[in-house]
């Protein structure tokens, strides 16, 4: 059985176009990277005989990510938001994460950010964090470099693949 590893989220590197998100990131917080819809949408015939499946060509994604109040790039998208209010304009730039020597890469094109995080203030503002929202008009996944699947993984998951391709419904 195959199992993802688990990753802390300052494990990661992620930039907002220029501007390094990184060293942000708060304490024990996730990046989420969620697909705005799904690979397929299926029908059914009226007599419930064929089942028709359609790709989707929705490559959209949301990400989610939770920066320290008091940092360098939380303060910079802050101005971001604040400067597209005041001149009616949306900052368009990439995102890209990696995992620090682990199996991902994404890379997120035409990313702006979506939702102004709500504003906590505490006594003790240096666990204060700030939930980004960035939309993303096309999420693309990249091999990392030098990463090798163990052979075993891949003919799993290709029998597994192959099996379910080939399985056909009688009724």
């Amino acid at each position: 059985m195959y199992f993802e590893p688990i990753h802390a989220a300052r494990l990661n590197n992620i930039a907002f176009g220029a501007i390094n998100l990184t060293g942000a990131l708060s304490k024990d917080s996730y990046i989420e990277i969620a697909p705005n819809s799904e690979l397929t949408s299926e029908s059914q015939d009226a007599g419930s005989f064929a089942t028709s499946i359609s790709l989707m060509s929705d490559r959209s994604a949301t990400i989610t990510i939770q920066l320290q109040a008091q940092s360098v790039a939380n303060t910079a998208l802050s101005r971001i938001v604040r400067d597209d209010f005041n001149n009616n304009t949306k900052t368009i730039a990439n995102i890209s994460i990696d995992g620090a020597g682990t199996l991902y890469l994404y890379e997120l094109a035409g990313c702006y950010i979506k939702a102004r995080p709500t504003e906590t203030k505490s006594e003790d503002m240096a666990t204060a964090t700030n939930t980004w929202v960035f939309y993303c008009s096309e999420l693309k996944e990249k091999d990392a470099d030098g990463f090798t699947f163990n052979a075993d993984v891949v003919a799993e998951i290709t029998g597994s693949i192959e099996a379910t391709l080939e399985t056909r419904y009688v009724f």
